[in-house]
C-alpha cells in the first residue's frame, strides 16, 4: 500500500494541484487501501509530471477565466468536499467543469461566472445551472452533464456494436436523453432558475461524453446533427453543445 503522505509529496512541483487534490489523494489512498485508484491518483503515484503539469495548467487557466482566487476556485468546484465519495469517476466529473470554463472561453464566451449549486427562495432550495456567461451580446445559463466512460469494455472481446449502423450516434442520443429526463427533468429547472435569478436570457446544456467509442467515431457534423435532434425533442432548452473526450466542442444553433 502506498503511503498517502509520500504520494502527496509527489505534488510538490505542482502547488496548485497539491492544494486542490492533496486532501482527496490522502483520503482515497487511506480508504481504498489496495483497491484500484482513479487514473489521476495513479498519475500522482507514478510521478507522471507531464500529465500533472497539463492538469495544473488547465485548472490555473480556468481559475483565471473565472477571476477567482485559488481558495475560491477550490471551494467553488468542490475539491475539498464533493470528491470524498467511494466513486473513482467522481474526480473526472469535478474536473470536467473547469475544463468547460476553458472551452467556453476558447469559443467566444466572456464574463464566465461559476454559479452556486442552489439558491434559497422563500425557504426553498432551488437548483441552479453551473455557469453564467455571455456571447454575441446574449447572457447564457449553462449546465454541464457528463456521460461517463464505458464500464463494460473488455480487451479483445467484441462489444456487438460493429454491425449496428451509427451505433455511436444512437448511444450519444440515448445517453443525452437520460441526462435530460433524469430526476423529472431537473436540468430544465436548473437552467430556468439560473435564467430567472441571475438575469440570463437563455439556457444551454453541454453534454460532455467521456465514452471512448463515441468520441473516436464522431466528427463535428455528426455531433451537430445529433444536437439538432435533441433541440427538436426538447425545445424548452434553447441551446445545446457537446464536448467529447478528445476536446471537440460543437454548439447549436451556432452564433457569430
Amino acid at each position: 500500500m502506498n503511503n498517502p503522505e509520500d504520494v502527496v509529496c509527489g505534488l510538490a512541483k505542482h502547488p496548485f494541484l497539491e492544494k486542490a487534490l492533496g486532501p482527496y489523494v490522502k483520503w482515497a489512498l487511506t480508504t481504498q487501501g489496495n483497491g484500484p485508484s482513479p487514473k489521476i491518483v495513479q498519475a500522482i503515484i507514478s510521478r507522471d509530471y507531464q500529465t500533472l503539469g497539463k492538469l495544473e495548467a488547465l485548472l490555473i487557466r480556468a481559475q483565471m477565466e473565472l477571476n477567482l482566487s485559488e481558495e475560491e476556485f477550490i471551494k467553488a468546484f468542490g475539491f475539498l468536499d464533493d470528491l470524498f465519495v467511494d466513486d473513482p469517476e467522481k474526480i473526472h466529473d469535478v474536473i470536467a467543469e473547469p475544463l468547460l470554463a476553458v472551452k467556453l472561453a476558447e469559443h467566444g464566451f466572456s464574463e464566465i461566472k461559476k454559479l452556486p449549486k442552489s439558491i434559497k427562495v422563500n425557504g426553498t432550495e432551488l437548483p441552479l445551472a453551473d455557469f453564467k456567461a455571455k456571447r454575441s451580446g446574449r447572457s447564457f445559463a449553462i449546465e454541464l452533464k457528463t456521460v461517463r466512460t464505458e464500464k463494460t469494455l473488455t480487451p479483445e472481446q467484441p462489444s456487438g456494436n460493429a454491425l449496428k449502423p451509427d451505433w455511436w450516434g444512437e448511444m450519444f442520443l440515448n445517453n443525452a436523453r437520460m441526462k435530460i429526463e433524469d430526476k423529472n427533468f431537473r436540468v430544465t429547472r436548473q437552467l430556468r432558475n439560473a435564467c430567472e435569478y441571475f438575469d440570463c436570457e437563455t439556457g444551454m446544456l453541454v453534454l460532455y461524453s467521456r465514452r471512448l467509442g463515441v468520441a473516436a467515431l464522431s466528427d463535428d457534423h455528426e455531433y451537430r446533427e445529433k444536437l439538432e435532434t435533441l433541440r427538436a425533442e426538447y425545445p424548452q432548452i434553447g441551446f445545446f453543445a457537446s464536448m467529447d473526450y478528445y476536446g471537440l466542442f460543437v454548439m447549436v444553433p451556432d452564433l457569430p
